[in-house]
């Protein structure tokens, strides 16, 4: 049994280490000293809380790009640091106050309601126009991904990201929500999916054939649609044949392999 002095010791200890380096719960340092932004976006209110100290643009405008759906395309060289609290303002107003300093194109999308909704912005050095050197700062696919695994967790998909969807052709919609399902499959999910995708394929493919030949019989007379079908038929007994003998070659094959 550990004697009491000791115990008594060691809590002390181990209490004095927790005061000398306290939990960051909410706000992390970052390697150059300052602190990391914190966001906090209120979807139901479209509002949001902000607090930066000495924190980079870009990295304040990713982090309510993620919580929020807006897009923001971003020109390194209006990179700078901002020191700014924020308390449950709406998010375009506190864009627009964020961005002071620096030239933007917003770009805006109508809502349910009929009315005019900020859904992504481009951030330009001061007194700039030209935005080809601007980047997306969370790439789609990412982003596809991050609202995917959201949805199957039960929360609600931000409005502004449900407006930019919207807008996509829809057979890039359909590719990318594809590719962002199969990112959060388990491998046996995959496995799963790409045989049901195979056998849909197929039965896709014998749909079309059967289609085909039924456009070539309405074309013939009564006499070559009997010889069409009995050459359809010869080639249906051919093809068996020729499965079966693989079949039997590859059994042979494995029963020479195990002896």
């Amino acid at each position: 049994m550990m004697n009491p002095l000791l115990r008594t010791r060691r809590l002390v200890g181990l209490l004095m280490l927790a005061l000398a380096f306290p939990l960051a719960a909410s706000a992390q340092e970052q390697p150059d000293g300052s602190e990391a932004p914190r966001v906090v976006y209120d979807a139901e209110d479209d509002r949001f809380t902000l607090k930066a100290r000495d924190a980079s643009l870009k990295a304040v405008l990713q982090e309510l790009s993620v919580s929020s759906g807006l897009e923001v395309l971003f020109d390194d060289e209006a990179e700078r640091r901002i020191s700014v609290s924020l308390e449950q303002v709406p998010l375009e107003l506190g864009v627009k106050e964020l961005l002071r300093g620096s030239s933007n194109i917003a770009r805006y999308s109508k809502n349910e309601a009929g009315e005019h909704m900020l859904i992504g912005v481009v951030v330009l050095p001061e007194g700039k126009s030209d935005r080809s050197a601007a980047r997306q700062l969370l790439a789609p696919q990412e982003e596809f991904t991050r609202h995917a695994r959201s949805s199957r967790d039960g929360q609600a998909m931000p409005r502004r990201w449900q407006a930019r969807v919207n807008e996509m052709p829809p057979e890039r919609r359909k590719r990318m929500d594809k590719m962002a399902k199969m990112r959060l499959m388990t491998p046996e999910q995959r496995k799963e999916d790409f045989k049901k995708q195979r056998e849909e394929m197929f039965a896709e493919r014998r749909e079309m054939k059967q289609q085909r030949m039924q456009d070539k019989l309405a074309r013939m007379t009564p006499e070559q649609q009997q010889q069409y079908l009995r050459r359809q038929e010869a080639a249906e007994v051919a093809r068996q044949r020729m499965q079966q003998r693989r079949e039997e070659r590859k059994r042979d094959g494995n029963a020479t392999a195990q002896w």
